[in-house]
């Protein structure tokens, strides 16, 4: 069984030998990394006040002994892992306190995935740890979300294509700043990467793909009208927040230092972004004037997406304990994208999370997952010059032990027309 590990990001980058307009050749290896990685932070001394983390102090550490084989081609990359270490173990503590936040992150996660980068002719991200969703970081405890992390991790390039076994030393030490928290990564790995042994050609000879069976346009087929609307909006307002409310029970609350501990968590999002809307239904009778002629039709089919935007969401927490300044937090996170469908006589609305991170930050507490929130308007609104609509989280209560809570809040989003288009069309339909 492998055991996930958490550790660095690796960039393997092919060095490029033939001229520039050729395309990337098939590549890959076997790799080998040991060592260890150690995470530090605590309170800066000129912001921990503010944020209620002064006397904070945690690490992370990481044991790594995991090997592998990876490999790269047109149809994508790929790659196969033993071992794996010991898993990534968090520490805690703070001025004055009698127990200390102690947690394994290792759950949930895998060992080296590899993945092209984007415009990199043949460039492959190396992975160690599995899925890039997530990361080393604090956990439940106080301390560096995984975005914190991963630009100070090692990295190192090294060719896609080798002759011979090459052997990096990775080891380093650099320094890094998240929220109220300063802190720095030191490590002592190596990574050794050997060539894959040649791949044996197979000599079957391929067979023709079968001729289509498709019969030539217009015969087998008739036509039916249908009518078409499209609406366009833009994104002006966003007000309110989703969030969550939560408390420590009192069995296994040592164990994290929790005990006594309530807090909440809230997304908030500035205006920006846009909505599309797309129906189309059979034409009976007269042709349709207006969006919602065919959005209320029946048999219509209603459908939408469109995003938040560009500019970025921001997640604020508060966590408290009797007797102590509470904790704070502030971070920036994706906006978020948006879906429409049809449900019944109305048009759902649906705000997605852009990410996996969950209404997460820097001070203690639980995860909190980051559930969709919906909102419904009438179908005959969709056209309208200006739309309302109000989402809400759907879950109710959560449990991520010691830790209890419950979703909350509304967000409304204000829509203002951009454009719309009425029409019918002649489909192709089988007979």
């Amino acid at each position: 069984m492998v055991r996930p590990v958490l550790v660095a990001a690796v960039v393997v980058a092919l060095l490029a030998a033939a001229a520039p307009a050729a395309p990337a050749r098939d590549g890959g290896g076997r790799y080998a990394v040991r060592g260890q990685v150690v995470v530090s932070w605590h309170g800066a001394a000129d912001r921990c006040a503010a944020a209620g983390v002064c006397g904070v102090r945690g690490t992370l550490t990481v044991g790594v002994a995991q090997r592998g084989s990876y490999s790269s081609d047109d149809a994508g990359s790929s790659v196969n892992s033993s071992g794996g270490g010991a898993d990534p173990v968090v520490r805690v503590t703070r001025d004055g306190a009698h127990a200390t936040c102690v947690e394994r992150v290792g759950d949930g996660f895998g060992g080296v995935s590899i993945r092209r980068i984007l415009g990199g002719r043949g460039a492959l991200l190396l992975g160690i740890g599995g899925d890039f969703g997530d990361g080393l970081g604090a956990g439940r405890c106080a301390g560096p979300r995984p975005a914190d992390l991963r630009p100070v991790l090692p990295a190192a390039k090294l060719p896609l294509r080798l002759a011979r076994p090459v052997t990096r030393d990775l080891s380093g030490r650099r320094t890094f700043a998240a929220g109220a928290f300063d802190g720095e990564v030191v490590n002592d790995l190596r990574l050794t990467l050997r060539p894959a042994p040649p791949r044996r050609e197979s000599r079957r000879a391929r067979r023709p793909p079968p001729a289509s069976a498709v019969p030539p346009r217009g015969q087998g087929e008739e036509r039916r009208r249908v009518a078409v609307a499209s609406v366009g909006y833009r994104v002006v307002g966003v007000t309110g927040d989703i969030g969550a409310t939560f408390e420590a029970g009192p069995e296994g609350c040592e164990l994290l230092d929790a005990c006594g501990t309530t807090g909440r968590v809230a997304m908030q999002r500035a205006p920006g972004g846009s909505v599309a809307v797309y129906a189309e239904a059979p034409l009976r009778g007269r042709r349709p004037r207006t969006v919602a002629d065919v959005t209320t039709a029946r048999g219509a089919a209603v459908r939408g997406w469109g995003n938040l935007g560009d500019t970025a969401g921001v997640v604020t927490g508060e966590t408290s304990r009797p007797g102590e300044p509470p904790c704070r937090d502030r971070i920036e996170t994706a906006a978020g994208d948006v879906h429409v469908e049809r449900r019944g006589s109305d048009a759902r609305f649906g705000v997605e999370p852009a990410s996996r991170s969950g209404l997460r930050t820097r001070c203690a507490g639980p995860y909190v997952p980051e559930t969709p929130a919906f909102g419904t308007i009438a179908l005959g609104a969709l056209g309208e010059p200006r739309l309302q609509v109000t989402v809400r989280p759907r879950g109710g209560s959560f449990a991520d032990a010691p830790y209890f809570g419950r979703l909350d809040g509304e967000m409304t989003l204000e829509l203002e027309h951009v454009a719309s288009d009425v029409r019918v069309e002649r489909r192709a339909r089988l007979r």
